[in-house]
This record gives C-alpha cells, sequence and structure tokens, in this order.
C-alpha cells in the first residue's frame, strides 16, 4: 500500500486538532452545565497557571483521543476525512499503539516547531514515517477502510459542539468592546 503524502497527513493533523479542541471545549461546557466548578472564566481572563492546566489537560485528552480512535478504526477521525489510515507492522498490540499514541501526543505539547522538525525527520528519511511512526513502527497509508462520510459526521458533531460552546463564551473569546471618543466629545 502506498505511504500517505505529507501535505495529506498535515491536513488530517489539522482537522483532529479541530476536532479534539472542539470535544474538549464541549466537555468544559458539559461540566458548567452540570455546576461542576471549572474555572473557564478565569482561563478566558489570563490566569496563567490555569492556562498550563487546561492545555496540559488538553494533552492528556487529545492522547485519550488518538489512543481510543486508533484502537477502535486504525484510523483518527482526520485521516478518515482525507482518506489515510494507519498500518502497524509489528501488529497492533497495546504497546505499540500506547507509544504511537503517546509520542504523537508529546509532539503536540510541545507545538510546531517540533511538527515541522518530526517532518522534516521524515523527508530526510526518505519517506513519510514522522517520530512516532518510526517509534511505533507503523505507516499512514492511502487507503481507509472506514467511509468518509463517518470521518464527517464526526467533524459535523464536533463543530456543533464548537458552535455551543462560542455562543456561550463568545463576549470572553472575542470581546471587542472599544470606546471610541466621539468627534465633539469635551468641546461642549
Amino acid at each position: 500500500m502506498n505511504e500517505a503524502p505529507m501535505l495529506r497527513r498535515m491536513m488530517a493533523l489539522f482537522f483532529d486538532l479541530l476536532i479534539s479542541i472542539s470535544f474538549f471545549a464541549g466537555i468544559f461546557h458539559l461540566l458548567e452545565y452540570l455546576k461542576i466548578d471549572v474555572p473557564l472564566h478565569s482561563f478566558f481572563a489570563g490566569n496563567f497557571k490555569i492556562q498550563v492546566y487546561a492545555y496540559l489537560a488538553f494533552i492528556g485528552f487529545y492522547f485519550f483521543y488518538e489512543m481510543l480512535f486508533t484502537a477502535l478504526l486504525q484510523s483518527s477521525p482526520g485521516k478518515i476525512i482525507v482518506n489515510a489510515e494507519v498500518e502497524f507492522s509489528r501488529g497492533m498490540n497495546f504497546i505499540n499503539l500506547f507509544l504511537r499514541s503517546l509520542i504523537k501526543s508529546i509532539t503536540i505539547l510541545l507545538g510546531p516547531v517540533i511538527w515541522v522538525m518530526s517532518y522534516i525527520f521524515a523527508v530526510a528519511r526518505g519517506g513519510t514515517s514522522v517520530l512516532h511512526d518510526a517509534a511505533a513502527k507503523t505507516k499512514v497509508t492511502n487507503e481507509c477502510r472506514c467511509p468518509r462520510l463517518f470521518g464527517f459526521l464526526i467533524f459535523l458533531f464536533a463543530f456543533f459542539v464548537a458552535y455551543i460552546f462560542y455562543n456561550k463564551y463568545q463576549l470572553e473569546l472575542f470581546d471587542f468592546k472599544i470606546e471610541i471618543p466621539g468627534l465633539y466629545e469635551g468641546l461642549v
């Protein structure tokens, strides 16, 4: 089977990040709806400690997201959308799945600089196996056994969750209230 090109893999990562961020925000919204104390207002107010905790919680959630979908479908929703699938050359067992998901989550944790370095690593090796694929002896192929419609439905559901979250917190997310002085203010 053909390995998926880098651009397709980057698009899958982009979709996966959008979907996982939407689901993560939806979980926070659900917790607040259930009257469980979640410091979202402190997060939006710029409390650095709360923002770091939320980022680390997101990385844990992303690890779970990646591991769950790869275990169930051999593909994440982003990969399903771009018609790609993960193949385990040593067989899909818990250790390989855990290792791949952990290294990918650490890569997400460390940010775009590490993503670029991971893609450079793959190109330097003459293929498309990024760091987490090389460690777990996996490759991402062009074919997916799961129907694309399933990936699009997950994406639409994530978009719906993000829309609900945005409607609830739009003033805190994008507070653009600026007082503009009037033209004749102070002259009268």
